[in-house]
C-alpha cells in the first residue's frame, strides 16, 4: 500500500466532506476485483485503495463542479456501454468518474498490478491527465486546471462549466 496514494486519499476525501459531497462506504478488495474484473478489465493496487477507502460518489455530484467519482455500481453499469463508443478501445480504459455529468470521461488504464494511468475521453479522442492515480489526486487537489479538466481541449471556453 503506497503511504503517498493513502495521504492523497485522505485528503481528497476530506475535501469532498468538506464540499458537502455525500460518499459511499468503501468496498474490500474482493468486491472491487468481481465488479471490473466482470467486464474484463484488470484492477491494479492504486485503484484498489482508492475504492477500499472511499466508495465513490453517493449522488451525481460534482467535485469543484468539475468532475464526480463513479461507485462500483456505476462503474459496472457504464463500462459496457462505453466500450462501445470509445474512441480508443485498444487503451483498454475504464470508465470511474465522469466530467459535468457524463459530457466527459476520466478513466484509468491499467500500467502494471501497481499502478493504473489516467486518460480523458471528450468522444473525440483521448490524452492522458495524469500518469497515476496519486499523481491525478494530487493535482485534482492542487489545480484541477493542470489535470486537464479546465482545459481547452476538454471543456470549450463559454460553456457553463468554465464560469
Amino acid at each position: 500500500m503506497s503511504v503517498l496514494l493513502a495521504d492523497l486519499i485522505d485528503r481528497a476525501v476530506k475535501s469532498w466532506k468538506q464540499a458537502g459531497i455525500p460518499l459511499l462506504p468503501p468496498a474490500n478488495a474482493d468486491t472491487i476485483r468481481r465488479a471490473i474484473n466482470g467486464f474484463g478489465r484488470q484492477v491494479p493496487e492504486d485503484v484498489l485503495q482508492l475504492y477500499q477507502t472511499v466508495g465513490g460518489f453517493a449522488d451525481y455530484d460534482l467535485y469543484d463542479n468539475c468532475w464526480g467519482l463513479w461507485s462500483l455500481d456505476r462503474i459496472v453499469e457504464w463500462n459496457p456501454a462505453y466500450f462501445e463508443w470509445s474512441t480508443a478501445p485498444e487503451r483498454k480504459l475504464t470508465g470511474f468518474a465522469d466530467v459535468g455529468l457524463d459530457l466527459w470521461f476520466l478513466c484509468f488504464q491499467y500500467e502494471n498490478e501497481r499502478e493504473s494511468s489516467v486518460w480523458i475521453e471528450n468522444g473525440e479522442n483521448v490524452h492522458l491527465v495524469a500518469s497515476s492515480m496519486a499523481e491525478f489526486l494530487s493535482l485534482c487537489l492542487s489545480d484541477p486546471g493542470k489535470v486537464g479538466l479546465l482545459g481547452p481541449n476538454v471543456i470549450p471556453p463559454g460553456s457553463p462549466l468554465r464560469e
